[in-house]
């Protein structure tokens, strides 16, 4: 049978636990913030050259040419 377990080995247990959620909490607090520090541009859009484009229909492009593989005559 077991037996019960002290007040002190309790709380060691408990401390423990807290400490081991409070670690998980903070890699994940530096993995989210790593993350977004890697994903935010280091270039400012002013110094990117971009030039205005024409831009044509927007649907059906023309002439539609179905692929061969799916064309009806063979």
């Amino acid at each position: 049978m077991d037996r019960e377990l002290s007040a002190s080995t309790r709380q060691a247990q408990k401390r423990k636990r807290i400490w081991q959620i409070g670690i998980a909490a903070a890699l994940i607090a530096v993995a989210i913030f790593g993350f977004r520090s890697l994903i935010t541009p280091s270039i400012n859009f002013s110094e990117i050259s971009t030039a205005p484009v024409e831009e044509g229909p927007w649907w059906p492009p023309l002439p539609l040419r179905v692929p061969w593989c799916l064309s009806m005559s063979r």
